[in-house]
């Protein structure tokens, strides 16, 4: 364990999750002080890198959560660092920076941008303006809009939602409904129809799952790149559209490339992941979405000598 400087900044890791753990280990072995927070005792906030203290629910109880982080803040004798390590914490924290940043950094997009990232819908318009490859996509308002599409996408297909905190509201870890004809298509868009959410239609990417890539990367205020990793996945649990539950540290330039064209496109700043998959039905790397944070497997691009968590000290 290394050292800890108490002159330095204190880390807030947000969320105690596989990657809330990752962050805690990759910031205390440099001598980072962390407290981690999350709405219960989880194992991994038992880590030797950290303090760590329980909080109000983000999604139940936001309120509570900014008056609980306000509260922190004031006490402390300098600012200290967030690391919102799950999309409802990204969307708290950019939601709420006018009073967090009194007393907290964080490296994250202006508001404006993170609005346009964190929906699905605009962040697939954005990367369609960029000329980043995507999935053949519909965004049906009621069933006369999804008889039109089903006439024109083909299948398999999945069902998901432009706004993936609603949807886990309802459905928890699993991402999305796969779909593989018109019935089931029709079947499952009634299941979510009543849930007030926009929904999308989204042709499937073929192929297993270690066609699966990533590009992770930590991008400055100008936004360029100062950490860049690709990584491609061995497999997911569950299989074909889970987490990567096994992967490996590859270089993949045209990975790289499709990733960085769209994160300077967006004048993203901080840390990012993006996921593509290689279409196997022609052969083309086509993207599956941004992550704006860092992503469940962080602590293997520690081990390969790039700690993602130390530029935002």
């Amino acid at each position: 364990m290394g050292q800890i400087n108490k002159n330095r900044p204190k880390a807030f890791v947000l969320g105690m999750n596989p990657n809330g753990l990752g962050v805690v280990r990759s910031l205390g072995r440099q001598g980072v002080p962390v407290m981690a927070i999350y709405p219960h005792k989880a194992s991994t906030m038992f880590s030797k890198y950290c303090e760590s203290i329980v909080s109000p629910d983000v999604e139940a109880e936001e309120e509570k959560f900014l008056e609980f982080l306000l509260n922190i803040g004031k006490e402390l004798d300098q600012p200290g660092i967030l690391f919102p390590t799950g999309d409802a914490y990204v969307h708290f924290v950019s939601e709420n920076r006018e009073l967090l940043t009194k007393y907290y950094k964080l490296a994250m997009p202006d508001k404006d941008t993170m609005r346009k990232l964190l929906n699905k819908r605009t962040q697939y318009m954005l990367a369609e303006n960029l000329g980043v490859p995507l999935p053949k996509i519909f965004y049906p308002a009621d069933f006369e809009q999804l008889k039109e599409a089903a006439e024109r996408i083909n299948y398999p297909a999945v069902i998901k939602s432009s706004d993936s905190v609603a949807w886990r509201r309802k459905f928890g870890v699993k991402k999305l409904i796969y779909v593989a004809s018109h019935e089931e298509l029709f079947a499952a868009y009634k299941e979510v129809q009543d849930l007030n959410i926009e929904v999308m239609i989204q042709e499937a990417i073929l192929g297993s799952d270690a066609r699966c890539y990533k590009i992770c990367t930590y991008m400055n205020r100008e936004s360029e790149p100062i950490l860049i990793l690709t990584l491609r996945k061995i497999r997911n649990y569950p299989c074909n559209f889970g987490v990567g539950s096994c992967i490996e540290s590859t270089w993949v330039p045209e990975v790289a490339d499709l990733g960085l064209k769209f994160l300077k496109g967006v004048k993203y700043v901080g840390v990012g992941s993006i996921e593509f998959k290689r279409d196997e039905r022609d052969n083309q790397f086509k993207m599956i979405e941004l992550n704006s944070r860092l992503w469940w497997q962080n602590s293997l691009a520690d081990k390969c000598g790039q700690n993602f968590p130390i530029p935002c000290i």
